[in-house]
């Protein structure tokens, strides 16, 4: 393999931008793997670690599919990759999900995250909505959803969950009929309403909160009950307590 051409290969899949999007690390390849990625390209340095990957994070069967479908590289090779360090050394190129609307759940609630600045919360907050089975996560703002850095917080399960980015809010309707829920810290108290399961749920920055013309346009806003003086959550902590604490009806 030639490195130069191999370095800005990977340089480029790094943006989120293309075809391709790039997964660091064997929890984003497994998650990539288990919901029904493309790859193009899994490469790996064979070592005592990756021989002890099934006895913690890799099913027998997922080391397997590295072993037979990666390129085994040397270790300087690896490292001279991406610019900062790979701790489980295996890194794979995979066709972009590209979802559709018709992939969303109708019948489950969608995570909106308004303008948000830290590409590591829209990842942690993707992997929550995941594992929640939320119906979809849809960003606007600067940040790529298939960035590295998004999809490495999100552990590769940008795969499990359909994920938008919109340039307008009012391409939010397009994602389904639902009543608009702000999380606001001066909503109805969480614990005391119920939400419908089709809801849109919105989430602002820690920093500014949620756009005043979306709570303009907000059919109610929720707040998430904390201890006295915590001022606020981070928006990926703030997804998770929101979707594990709420009471979903239909």
């Amino acid at each position: 393999m030639n490195l130069g051409q191999t370095v800005e290969k990977y340089r480029l899949a790094r943006r989120g931008d293309g075809e391709v999007v790039l997964l660091e690390g064997v929890h984003a390849f497994k998650h990539a793997l288990r919901f029904g990625a493309e790859f193009q390209e899994i490469l790996y340095v064979k070592d005592s670690q990756l021989d002890n990957f099934q006895n913690n994070v890799l099913r027998e069967e997922e080391r397997e599919y590295i072993l037979k479908n990666g390129i085994e590289v040397e270790q300087d090779f690896f490292d001279k990759l991406l610019p900062y360090r790979v701790r489980s050394r295996v890194v794979a190129l995979a066709k972009n999900p590209r979802w559709k609307k018709d992939d969303v759940k109708k019948d489950k609630p969608i995570v909106f995250l308004e303008n948000p600045a830290n590409p590591e919360n829209i990842g942690m907050s993707i992997r929550v909505a995941a594992a929640f089975g939320a119906g979809a996560l849809v960003v606007n703002g600067r940040i790529s959803p298939l960035s590295a850095s998004v999809i490495r917080a999100g552990a590769g399960l940008i795969f499990a969950l359909p994920v938008f980015q919109i340039e307008s809010l009012d391409e939010l309707k397009k994602f389904g009929s639902g009543p608009l829920v702000v999380a606001d810290p001066e909503g109805e108290s969480i614990k005391e309403k119920e939400i419908k399961n089709n809801s849109i749920i919105i989430f602002g920055t820690e920093r500014e909160g949620v756009s005043e013309e979306l709570k303009r346009k907000a059919d109610l806003m929720i707040r998430i009950d904390m201890r006295k003086d915590v001022s606020s959550l981070n928006l990926a902590t703030s997804v998770s307590a929101f979707l594990f604490s709420a009471g979903f009806k239909e």
